[in-house]
């Protein structure tokens, strides 16, 4: 579990936002799983929604470590001068705005 103060950079923002912004690893399909398993605490009240935030709010997280990694511990396979061949765990995304690979590896 992690627990988060939410600042005003995110105050009136959505959960979603400040969760993926906090955690470039979680993906979308991660946090709405989340949400319906209802595993996010705002202010100590479970919630199943994706919830509009005020400035202090207590955010909860209960999801594995592994997910809310700010950077993925991938194994190296080969590596030389061109090009990297990772094996990657199949809850990173590779695509899309949370792409954590390429905003982490390509120069």
């Amino acid at each position: 579990m992690k627990t988060l103060i939410v600042n005003e950079k995110y105050n009136g923002k959505k959960l979603n936002k400040f969760l993926q912004d906090t955690f470039p690893c979680l993906s979308n399909g991660m946090f709405f799983k989340t949400l319906r398993k209802k595993d996010i605490k705002v202010n100590e009240k479970r919630v199943n929604e994706n919830v509009t935030l005020c400035l202090n709010d207590k955010v909860e997280v209960y999801i594995d470590d592994c997910y809310l990694s700010i950077f993925p511990k991938l194994e190296i396979v080969y590596e030389d001068e061109n090009i990297i061949l990772v094996n990657k765990p199949s809850n990173i995304e590779v695509t899309g705005d949370n792409n954590s690979i390429s905003r982490n590896f390509i120069l």
